[in-house]
């Protein structure tokens, strides 16, 4: 839970995208100063490789800490999680304009709405069916909201600056 059983540890470097703009490239490389053991509630993901990019229609699992209505206050105990499709990058255009939506990023959200990450979750994880990190949670419209996908930083996209600064 948010209240027990985790462990901390400061930071000892903060690194920033140099291309960071509001939406785009919308990734920072936070270091450790100790280290955090693999345990039964504590693994490591893999990233995605270099260039990838999550294929329409393939699932995808989200969780965080945020919201869970849009606007609302109350945040969860216990971490919370869910599966979304991933949405092609044309129809995430068509929702939000085709300069909103670079290269940089990607969408994942039911059509019908209901399911997305909110306001709290942004720098998250969003997984593949392997527990592959292929984004952070990014930006979107609301939350949840019909026809308006989640947006996230793409770790395919963006795997040089990871490997460089990590």
């Amino acid at each position: 839970s948010r209240t027990s059983g985790g462990v901390t540890s400061s930071l000892s470097s903060v690194r920033v995208h140099p291309s960071y703009s509001g939406n785009n490239n919308d990734l920072a490389i936070l270091k450790l100063s100790t280290s955090i053991t693999a345990s039964g509630n504590i693994g490591y993901a893999r990233l995605a490789a270099s260039g990838s990019d999550p294929a329409a229609g393939s699932s995808a699992t989200v969780a965080g800490w945020g919201a869970t209505s849009e606007g609302g206050s109350s945040t969860p105990v216990n971490l919370l999680k869910v599966t979304v499709p991933i949405v092609s990058r044309a129809t995430c255009r068509q929702q939000y304009g085709t300069s909103a939506i670079t290269n940089q990023m990607f969408c994942a959200g039911v059509s019908s709405g209901g399911k997305d990450s909110c306001q709290g979750d942004s720098g998250g994880p969003i997984v593949d069916s392997s527990n592959t990190l292929i984004g952070a949670v990014s930006w979107g419209e609301g939350c949840a909201r019909p026809n308006y996908a989640g947006v996230y930083a793409s770790v395919g996209a963006l795997r040089s600056f990871i490997d460089t600064y990590a």
